[in-house]
């Protein structure tokens, strides 16, 4: 054949092959479509199964009962969010708004929802940082998480916050990879928005400024330049000034109860703890509290499960955290540094609470993925260990969740609940402290008259009373010996805080 026929018909060829290849990656284009969005349907799905079981069981705790109280009228929750400064607007103005703040059921079944949607900007955030596979894996440990299941059932605004920070962090990304116009804007709405939902966003924005300065001084290639990023935090800080010159002229006045030294000290290890193993492992009910040093045996044991777990996956990321590129380290940091954060500010006033970083456990699971990326054979075992022995504490975790009969909320539920069963002839229900009027009313109704301790006078319809009180730390009980009255029976249920059921009867005067 002559050679410029040969030339002719290889030509031919090469196009031809070029043109299946196209055709063969537009194929896997279009299957790589379909492949996540069934893969993250699977995990979304997991994740509302998992937080629909059993999410009424639980009983209503505070917080919770603030959120039905103060939502129900306009004029209220403006002078709740007047009064109480700490309290952020933007999730009471969502409850309020979408209207499903009338049962304990929607305020959760929000929560949920929000918890559910947060997977799919993980996913994002994995797929662009990492890879497909690590997006897929930290997916995995989000839908299985039982800290996450926590709060996926619990009335408050942690998932939604959980939600705004990963919209927030894959603007960021796409910010800083693609120097994106829109991205810049989209950041700065959410990162305002996390804000307005809880002020321990700050020290997420405070993290992410300090990589950026840590890039900028080391020259790092990124496409966010240092005018336009301190123009954008400005603007966030502008727009949040308001709640802020609020919050620090009401210093006083805020009714939160900060934690106490312990929190301080254990609060890194416990954090990380709470993210792998979740709460219902080694549940810190009132009964530990007293006696901490009675508990540290179950406590060690179990803190030695959670390192082996995650063992295999910190010698893979160890091994290559000095190839990490500059975006796949601010997933550490934000995964990392904003507790340690906390920590720092908490010498000065104890605010350690590893639910105020609850935007850290998405990235933490993240970086735990990480350990999936591309290594040798020889490693094989060791990433398979890295996947499946975080799962099996999740698996693990999530049992104690649902069936640990020493874990759970503070139980007003079953409190209540004994009162109704029992045959008195008895209408009078004290509370102490007072807030637990309220959180006893709720359960029941009108029943009874649940009335707080401090404002209870003693009436001649009283013969029998029931005294409902938070344990917490307190030992000795109230005792309504003084009043006139003799205790017939006592029950403790010890769940969080604990709370003590006493049938009190009145004595009568001997004629």
């Amino acid at each position: 054949m002559p050679w410029s026929r040969r030339y002719t018909m290889n030509h031919k060829l090469l196009n031809i092959a070029k043109f299946l290849s196209a055709e063969g990656n537009a194929h896997k284009d279009r299957y790589g479509m379909i492949k996540p969005t069934l893969f993250l349907s699977l995990c979304v799905l997991i994740a509302v199964l998992l937080g629909l079981y059993r999410i009424g069981y639980y009983s209503i705790w505070l917080d919770e009962n603030t959120t039905l109280t103060v939502t129900k009228d306009w004029k209220i929750l403006k002078v709740f969010l007047t009064t109480v400064p700490e309290q952020q607007p933007l999730y009471y103005f969502l409850i309020k708004w979408l209207n499903v703040n009338h049962t304990l059921f929607g305020i959760r079944l929000f929560s949920l929802v929000c918890d559910a949607l947060a997977i799919i900007p993980l996913y994002l955030i994995g797929k662009r940082v990492f890879s497909s596979v690590t997006a897929q894996t930290a997916c995995i440990f989000y839908a299985f998480s039982p800290f996450m299941l926590y709060y996926s059932q619990e009335g408050r605004m942690y998932t939604l916050f959980v939600l705004l920070t990963l919209i927030q962090a894959t603007f960021l990304i796409k910010w800083i990879l693609d120097g994106n116009g829109w991205a810049k804007y989209g950041f700065t709405i959410f990162s305002i928005l996390s804000m307005y939902t809880h002020f321990f966003a700050s020290f997420l924005l405070a993290c992410e400024f300090i990589w950026m300065l840590a890039m900028w001084v080391k020259n790092v290639q990124i496409k966010i330049r240092s005018t336009e990023a301190i123009i954008i935090f400005a603007v966030v800080g502008i727009a949040y000034m308001p709640q802020f010159v609020h919050i620090f002229s009401n210093l006083g006045g805020m009714s939160q109860a900060w934690r106490e030294l312990y929190n301080i000290a254990f609060a890194i290890p416990y954090t990380f703890f709470r993210f792998g193993a979740g709460y219902g492992i080694f549940p810190l009910n009132y009964q530990v509290k007293l006696d901490l040093m009675a508990y540290l045996p179950t406590a060690l044991v179990w803190a030695a499960a959670f390192g082996l777990a995650y063992l295999p996956a910190s010698i893979l990321v160890a091994k290559r955290i000095r190839q990490v590129t500059s975006v796949q380290f601010l997933v550490f940091v934000i995964a990392f540094f904003p507790i340690i954060m906390v920590v720092a500010a908490s010498l000065f006033k104890n605010v350690a609470s590893e639910r105020y970083v609850v935007y850290s456990a998405p990235f933490f699971y993240l970086a735990t993925a990480s350990a999936q990326e591309s290594g040798t054979q020889a490693k094989r075992l060791l990433k398979i260990a890295a996947l499946v022995l975080p799962i099996l504490l999740a698996f693990i975790g999530i049992g104690f969740h649902y069936f640990n009969p020493d874990f759970g909320k503070t139980n007003y539920k079953a409190a209540a609940a004994y009162i109704l069963e029992q045959d008195f002839e008895t209408d009078r229900v004290v509370c102490s402290p007072d807030i637990v009027a309220g959180l006893m009313q709720y359960y029941l109704k009108n029943k009874m008259n649940v009335t707080p301790y401090r404002s209870w006078e003693v009436s001649e319809s009283d013969s029998h009373v029931w005294l409902v009180e938070r344990l917490a730390k307190k030992i000795q009980p109230l005792r309504l010996a003084g009043k006139g009255f003799e205790k017939i029976s006592e029950i403790v249920f010890p769940q969080e805080n604990g709370v003590r059921v006493a049938h009190w009867r009145k004595l009568h005067l001997k004629q």
